[in-house]
């Protein structure tokens, strides 16, 4: 399973976070850490500690919003320049 970001994907300042090229096992397995991290323990989840996920040029941390937005909960690109959550 591989992460990355493309800035500018089509020419109107428009930007991707992708998770691409992955098999059946690593889905389920994904799917089980999203419910265990955000949904059972409410825990942001740092895609760039699961294992199986090979960060490209970014990193992504998965959260539910119930407090105010700190700065580790942007979208960092490889040159650590913060993007607005989602």
């Amino acid at each position: 399973m591989e992460l990355d970001y493309i800035e500018n994907v089509n020419g109107l300042e428009e930007h991707v976070v992708r998770l691409y090229n992955f098999n059946m096992a690593e889905a389920i397995h994904f799917r089980a850490l999203l419910i265990e991290f955000i949904i059972e323990k409410q825990q942001p989840l740092d895609l760039s500690q699961v294992a199986f996920i090979k960060p490209r040029n970014c990193n992504l941390i998965l959260g539910l919003r119930h407090k105010p937005y700190r700065a580790s909960n942007w979208i960092l690109s490889e040159s650590n320049k913060k993007h607005r959550h989602f």
